[in-house]
Order: C-alpha cells, then sequence, then structure tokens
C-alpha cells in the first residue's frame, strides 16, 4: 500500500511537471508572435522636419496629414495603406526599436523612432476628438 502511494505521487508529480513545462511553452510562443504597440508618434530619423507617423490604437494612423490605416502581417512587420498611395511594408527593428520602411523606387532606407511618452497624447487627443 505505501509503495502504490509513492507511485501515485510520482505520477501526479510528473503530470503537473508536464502541464507547467507546457503553459510556459504556450506563454513563450504567445509572447515572442504578439504584435508590439506602436501607438504614439513616430519621428524620421536624420533630416530635421522628416516625416511623422502617428499611430492610433485602432488600426488608424497618419502620416503628416495624409490618413491611412495599419495592419500587423506578423510580429516585425505591418503593412501601411493610403487611399491614393500603394501599401507600404514597414518592418519594426527588434533589435533598435525603429521602424524601417524601404523605399524601392528611390533606393531609400528611412528609419522612424517613437517620440517617448508620445502614447498618452495619442490616447488623449483621440478622445478628445482632437
Amino acid at each position: 500500500m505505501v509503495g502504490h502511494n509513492a507511485q501515485m505521487k510520482r505520477k501526479t508529480f510528473a503530470i503537473i511537471l508536464l502541464l507547467t513545462a507546457a503553459c510556459i511553452a504556450a506563454l513563450l510562443m504567445t509572447r515572442r508572435t504578439a504584435p508590439r504597440s506602436i501607438v504614439g508618434r513616430w519621428h524620421q530619423v536624420g533630416p530635421a522636419g522628416g516625416e511623422q507617423m502617428t499611430f492610433m490604437g485602432d488600426s488608424d494612423m497618419q502620416v503628416g496629414d495624409t490618413p491611412g490605416s495599419y495592419t500587423w502581417i506578423d510580429a516585425e512587420h505591418l503593412k501601411v495603406e493610403f487611399p491614393m498611395a500603394s501599401p507600404r511594408l514597414i518592418r519594426l527593428s527588434s533589435q533598435t526599436g525603429d521602424m524601417q520602411w524601404t523605399n524601392h523606387e528611390l533606393g531609400l532606407v528611412l528609419r522612424y523612432t517613437n517620440e517617448p511618452g508620445s502614447f498618452a497624447k495619442v490616447r488623449i487627443n483621440k478622445a478628445l476628438g482632437l
């Protein structure tokens, strides 16, 4: 009877250990593939007065005065669309945190960096209808 209890405890421990490992693996996979938040203002790196992109949390965005929309393709890429232009593919660098857009027509790689604290400003302005 004592041997039976020890065997049951080992099986129970093995099952709990296996379920714990499965949960940790699932959490790690979800964390890896979930898109990061890009809400806020992003400024072009380089020339003064460069392009500014503003991303709202509901897939709306704006470049300068031009409204557009964005959708996540995967954890590092998003597609940006405008009413009168072809879609852009933007890469969010996991190493630098910058956005990169390659303009194949001009042979340029444009980089954008996030404006610190702009997440809250964008949310408040959107809520106020500004």
